[in-house]
């Protein structure tokens, strides 16, 4: 073929002339213009590494409205619980049982002097309870009524909701159960506020159960989901950016 080398090889992809053929389509002129010069490639680790940070920044601008929230909720003065008591019926002759009392409020409400630590700014310490080198988002305790509440938080987008909410929860099987087996009461939550700003049904759960309710609840997800989709936003815009610099200036 005019123009091609002893030593040229199309099938290999190199064309020494520029008027030659790679299997009748492309010329070398074009074929190598195909090819992108070393110093035009990014490193993938270093973009993978801003990436992360960038969204470990949305993840931890959403818990510290989820740490806010719960702070406030511990430090709220509350009275002694007042549960409903149920009189149980005896036939004549029986001996009945002590009635049962039902508490109404939250696992908050079910025990007194919370302490609680969050995994923002400087690495989580766990307790003293157990040794472990986990490190939920958000843990909640109360040494007087040995109880302890972990919260874990997943900012997913909304088709990877329900495998991060799987993931999180076996995370802290072992754990829970190992906490259990002292004597402790011990609740998990993973949650989940999509990026896009939509809040999973396991946010809602949550909230419930530690005993944000009622007018308390809606304005709690709100703030968390206005968060996540504020900080996507904000991810978007700068998504051309090289540098990453860890800022105040998103809103």
């Amino acid at each position: 073929m005019a123009g091609q080398t002893s030593g040229d090889n199309p099938s290999r992809g190199y064309i020494g002339g520029s008027t030659c053929l790679l299997n009748g389509a492309v010329t070398g002129e074009i074929w190598t213009r195909l090819i992108p010069k070393p110093r035009q490639m990014k490193p993938l680790k270093q973009t993978t590494r801003r990436q992360d940070r960038r969204y470990r920044w949305r993840h931890d601008k959403v818990l510290r409205e989820l740490a806010d929230i719960l702070e406030r909720e511990r430090i709220k003065k509350r009275k002694p619980a007042k549960g409903c008591t149920f009189i149980n019926f005896v036939r004549g002759g029986e001996r009945g049982h002590t009635s049962s009392t039902v508490h109404q409020g939250g696992i908050i409400d079910g025990a007194q002097n919370w302490e609680m630590r969050v995994d923002l700014d400087r690495r989580l310490l766990f307790p003293d309870i157990i040794q472990t080198n986990l490190r939920p988002d958000i843990l909640l305790w109360s040494t007087q009524g040995k109880k302890m509440v972990m919260v874990e938080l997943t900012v997913p987008w909304e088709e990877r909701c329900e495998e991060a909410f799987e993931r999180k929860k076996g995370k802290y099987v072992e754990l829970a159960g190992d906490i259990r087996a002292l004597g402790w009461s011990v609740w998990v939550f993973p949650v989940e506020i999509r990026c896009r700003g939509f809040p999973a049904h396991s946010t809602w759960r949550m909230f419930a159960a530690l005993g944000v309710k009622g007018r308390d609840r809606r304005p709690a997800v709100d703030r968390m989901s206005r968060t996540a989709e504020k900080s996507s936003s904000w991810l978007w815009w700068r998504r051309q950016d090289m540098s990453w610099r860890l800022s105040t200036d998103w809103q």
